[in-house]
């Protein structure tokens, strides 16, 4: 509906100003300036009040509100002096901030990381083993999902510390 109603807001501002353009008629040159623009900025209102229902009701994100955080969410290239990050030191990995939680992809941890259908265990030096159940989509607190064709590991549930340096995270 909001997309539909931001098309329909486009073509009356294209429309409509084309029209009052060539016939002169400064009447209808305001009326489609204004109607156009309120439709496209009332359906992004809708979409952003939308946003803010999901969030007030406890739901989980939609997969377009991951896209979104995803998508501005900070790149750090990982290091750590205990363990051998996959496939280097010099690989951006975005470090994803979900409800005051910290999220990073499990690839990090690859060489560590061994799978048997949705179970993960991660063997990290003297951290032992800690065995994770892997969701299909995220919802609050899970400490691993996946998304797309990635899975992505809350920090927290890994035991480790971290502490960003410019353009470094390091997992300690």
């Amino acid at each position: 509906m909001n997309i539909l109603q931001s098309i329909i807001g486009l073509l009356i501002l294209i429309f409509g100003t084309v029209a009052g353009v060539y016939s002169g008629n400064l009447l209808i040159l305001i009326i489609s300036f204004t109607s156009g623009f309120l439709l496209i900025s009332l359906s992004k209102l809708v979409d952003n009040l939308t946003d803010i229902n999901h969030k007030l009701l406890g739901l989980p994100f939609t997969t377009s509100q991951l896209n979104t955080i995803l998508k501005y969410s900070p790149q750090y290239y990982v290091e750590s002096p205990t363990l051998d990050v996959y496939p280097d030191n010099e690989t951006l990995y975005p470090l994803i901030n979900l409800e005051n939680e910290l999220y990073i992809k499990a690839k990090v941890f690859y060489k560590y990381l061994s799978q048997n259908e949705h179970q993960y265990t991660f063997s990290l030096p003297e951290k032992g083993a800690i065995v994770l159940n892997c969701s299909s989509a995220y919802y609050q607190g899970v400490d691993l999902f996946q998304y797309g064709e990635q899975v992505l590991v809350k920090l927290s549930v890994l035991k480790l510390n971290i502490s960003i340096y410019k353009d470094r995270l390091i997992l300690k």
